[in-house]
């Protein structure tokens, strides 16, 4: 098999991300004047991450069809054993939208943890576990849903930045990746408590367990490979490489092989199960990250996160590639930036009653709903019992919001409470667990006091520093807030000595204060107005290679001279930071007009 060439995503793409936003309303009336799906081929639901909607496919024709508006950032798609509904994560707000897969519409949204990102649901359908990654410093979550209910009937502790949840097919246990830990969490799903942690490679992402249970499979970002786990030892029993940054796995319905979507170098990877090794490898489009087969096998689709229109603007696509032999058979253009993370692909949706959509005031619709002879049952939870009522009246408005508390008497679990995203700033104590330079003596910080005080002025290089992946900058042109700091250690705590915060958006003469270069990117404010900062130059690379650049003017600097040791980080609104301490060894000056010095690295 020869890889396949990558294929022009640009053709029928909408010209500007504007254009599909304002399709998303559009989609929602369109949605009230179509009749409800009565049985179809299986269903592809792909987070359109930047267009803040999930865009749905037919696989048996591969045609795009409803834009379905859901909270802010998704990431996670999971569909339920029958097919009934969708979980999907929506890392902004904080929130899992439920989709009602037989009108193609939000049904409930349900507040969880901060940044959620996986979602996994159990094989019996009652359960849906949503990995919060959280804060850095204090560990993420897993909130678990009643399916019955959609209400959080508790979490369950994992390690740092968690990012994927895969259960096995019994659904006794379930596999979690901590990012940051670079560990899997081995849960009891009976008792929701985490009975194993196995070290891993570097920054596992995707992960997903063979029809038989006996393995698990995890995608290691940091290192390029993947690490296979023998869940009676729960030991690694090999690692193999695979390709740069991958991030989703998936285990073909048969066993006999696990593919990977390597972000990095923009190709799908095939591991023979047998021989424990790649076998085939297959260019896709750029940027791929989700990964998911139909039940049958036939076919895997991969999202493609990085495709373009023709104008430049940020586009979507999905591939689908033939599950024998991973040769691309079709791809097509869906939403902006689809970074789908799950098992986003259902069964074939099984009959549900059929219905006659009127639209009608205030954006909401009703719709009458007669029975069939199925045994589906008629209201919008597939566990309740049918009964031979005649019709049943709903009015489901494009987003309604659900906080109903559950009555469950399923396991004893950690209540849990949702949490609201803060205005982004620099936390009170440094962060842990942050990415240090590599080279001793290449980071250096200068800071000099002037007269008049506004020409003040702060240089901090941050150099041949740890490996950095480009995901790991966020996506500061849009949304992301970064925060430079400065902690004074000499005391028993570390007191914040200075702060500045970036703007996001149009903030800087009204035009981007970001700007997205090759390998990273750059801040650039010539009024100072955050606190000082002038310019910030991020750039991702290998160990050695990552650097990040500071530099700011003014009154606000730090006052000097400084309590040492003192520690620089530059930390970001997804819990990602970058650091540097420089203790009185490495200090070549330090009084009142002038501060400098390089970092050690032990």
């Amino acid at each position: 098999m020869s890889p396949i060439s990558e294929l022009d995503t640009s053709g029928t793409s909408i010209a500007a991300s504007g254009s599909v936003r304002s399709l998303h309303a559009v989609a929602v009336l369109v949605s009230m004047l179509l009749p409800v799906r009565a049985s179809a081929a299986p269903f592809a639901y792909v987070t359109s991450t930047d267009g803040n909607a999930v865009v749905v496919i037919d696989t048996a024709t591969d045609t795009v069809g409803r834009v379905i508006p859901v909270g802010t950032l998704p990431y996670g798609s999971a569909v339920t054993p029958d097919g009934s509904r969708v979980y999907v994560t929506n890392e902004g707000s904080s929130s899992v939208s439920v989709i009602g897969t037989w009108v193609d519409e939000v049904v409930a949204t349900i507040p969880v943890g901060q940044y959620p990102f996986g979602v996994a649901v159990h094989p019996d359908g009652n359960r849906v576990y949503v990995v919060n990654r959280g804060d850095t410093n204090f560990g993420g979550s897993i909130s678990v849903i009643d399916v019955a209910t959609n209400a959080v009937v508790g979490t369950i502790a994992l390690g740092l930045e968690p990012r994927m949840v895969a259960f096995d097919p019994t659904g006794a246990r379930a596999y979690a990746t901590n990012r940051k830990s670079g560990t899997v969490s081995v849960i009891d799903t009976a008792s929701s408590t985490v009975v194993a942690t196995i070290p891993v490679g570097t920054t596992p992402y995707g992960i997903d367990v063979d029809a038989s249970g006996a393995r698990v499979y995890n995608a290691n970002t940091g290192d390029g490979s993947v690490s296979v786990i023998d869940t009676r030892t729960l030991q690694v029993i090999a690692t193999i490489p695979v390709g740069s940054e991958p991030r989703g796995v998936a285990v073909h319905p048969d066993g006999g092989s696990v593919w990977v979507a390597n972000r990095g170098s923009g190709d799908v990877a095939v591991i023979d199960t047998a021989a424990l090794q790649v076998v085939a490898t297959t260019i896709v489009g750029p940027l791929p990250i989700g990964i998911a087969f139909t039940p049958d096998g036939a076919r895997v689709y991969v999202t493609i996160s990085g495709a373009k229109t023709k104008d430049g603007a940020s586009s979507g696509a999905v591939y689908a590639l033939d599950g024998a032999t991973a040769e691309v058979i079709d791809e097509m253009t869906a939403g902006i930036t689809p970074s789908t993370y799950g098992k986003f692909i259902g069964p074939a949706v099984p009959a549900v009653p059929t219905a006659t959509r009127t639209p009608s005031v205030g954006g909401t619709s009703t719709a009458t709903m007669v029975p069939t002879p199925s045994p589906t049952p008629t209201n919008d939870d597939p566990n309740a019992t049918t009964t031979p009522s005649s019709t049943a009246t709903a009015t489901p408005p494009p987003e309604p919001t659900v906080t109903a508390q559950s009555t469950s008497t399923g396991p004893t679990l950690t209540p849990s409470t949702s949490s609201t995203p803060t205005i982004f700033g620099c936390s009170g104590q440094p962060l842990v667990g942050c990415r240090r330079p590599t080279k001793n003596l290449r980071t250096w910080v200068v800071i000099r006091k002037r007269v008049p005080a506004t020409k003040n002025t702060l240089a901090w290089a941050w150099v041949r520093g740890e490996a950095t992946e480009l995901d790991a900058f966020g996506e500061p042109v849009a949304r992301d807030a970064y925060a430079v700091c400065m902690y004074d250690e000499s005391i028993g705590f570390a007191p914040l000595r200075f702060a500045a915060v970036t703007p996001v958006g149009d903030a800087c003469d009204g035009k981007p204060c970001w700007k997205a270069l090759r390998r990273g990117f750059r801040f650039a404010d010539r009024h100072h107005l955050a606190n000082g900062l002038q310019s910030i130059v991020l750039t991702a690379g290998a160990d050695g290679a990552a650097r990040v650049l500071v530099t700011a003017v003014g009154s606000l600097n730090p006052a000097l001279p400084l309590g040492l040791p003192v520690r620089a980080q530059l930390q970001n609104a997804r819990s990602e930071c970058w650091e540097a301490s420089f203790d009185a060894p490495s200090v070549k000056s330090d009084d009142a007009t002038r501060f400098e010095a390089r970092a050690r690295v032990p």
